[in-house]
């Protein structure tokens, strides 16, 4: 697995630089990409296959969101975690925001979600219960009009 600098993607992809800078920009969740002090942008060699999938989608006359769109489909999503001080991500008063504090959080948010979902389906078994128990009322009702009617007039007077 090898890391290569724009450059030289572009001349595997014989496809100018700025091409390849606009790609990246442009779908840069499913490209792999780093940035080492002191160094140029660098694609991993995996990407190169995506790339040349973006590439083919622009040459048939795709726009960005139908690209975007493909590409969340079928690619999955790169995320680089790094240990250094500089984050894209917003800051919170008094702390950094941290990728294990979103995981938490993320973590915590399914919890919810999940709690919430058993608690409609308790209560859709209860109104299931409820409304069978209703329909059996119902057919007991109906039994027993219908004996009374086959006693007639005296089978209401329960004789």
């Amino acid at each position: 697995m090898e890391w290569l600098t724009v450059t030289e993607v572009s001349k595997r992809m014989d496809v100018s630089d700025r091409t390849i800078r606009r790609y990246i920009k442009a779908h840069k969740v499913y490209i792999d990409t780093r940035v080492l002090p002191g160094r140029s942008l660098e694609v991993h060699e995996d990407s190169i296959e995506t790339l040349q999938l973006i590439r083919r989608m622009y040459t048939k006359g795709w726009d960005r969101e139908r690209v975007d769109r493909y590409l969340a489909e079928t690619k999955p999503m790169i995320i680089r975690v790094e240990n250094d001080e500089k984050s894209d991500l917003p800051e919170i008063p008094g702390e950094k925001f941290s990728a294990f504090q979103m995981l938490k959080e993320m973590a915590e948010r399914q919890k919810r979600i999940e709690e919430n979902q058993r608690l409609i389906l308790e209560q859709m078994s209860r109104q299931q219960q409820e409304y069978r128990q209703g329909l059996d009322q119902i057919a007991v009702t109906l039994n027993r009009d219908k004996h009374r009617k086959k006693r007639g007039f005296w089978g209401w007077f329960g004789k």
